[in-house]
């Protein structure tokens, strides 16, 4: 019990450290706008998504109530939907124009809950915002 506390702790301090790297390098303006988004913007977004999204999954793989039956499938599982909810969050700061920081915070945080933020990000916001714009769609048309 002892060296799994001792490892979950090294790892926790391992992600803070590498998170901190990542925020310090990328210590400027993400984007500016859509077209200027460019490719060390969208790797330091998927750096932080994926601190966030191993910080999730190592907590899920680590907690005694959760079975996990193949590792590798819920790893990869989580790596996409963490950096699915990165990339949302990120596209939607941007739109904000929220301080760097916060952002760097806010998408490490969407990439620790992955899927579960996705999920809230779509049926509490954008559906509804959706059938405001285009009208209520008839889901039993395919």
């Amino acid at each position: 019990m002892a060296k799994s506390l001792q490892l979950k702790t090294a790892i926790w301090s391992y992600l803070l450290v590498f998170w901190s790297a990542t925020v310090w390098a990328a210590d400027t303006d993400l984007a500016k706008g859509l077209e200027a988004i460019s490719f060390k913007t969208i790797l330091y977004v998927f750096m932080l998504s994926f601190i966030g999204g191993m910080a999730g999954t190592l907590n899920k793989i680590c907690s005694p109530d959760i079975v996990v039956k193949r590792v590798w499938v819920e790893v990869a599982k989580d790596l996409f939907s963490s950096l699915l909810a990165g990339l949302l969050v990120f596209f939607l700061t941007s739109w904000w124009s929220t301080v760097f920081w916060g952002q760097a915070i806010l998408i490490t945080l969407a990439g620790a809950g992955g899927s579960r933020v996705v999920d809230r990000m779509l049926e509490g916001g954008m559906f509804p915002w959706l059938d405001r714009v285009f009208g209520k769609v008839n889901k039993d048309t395919p």
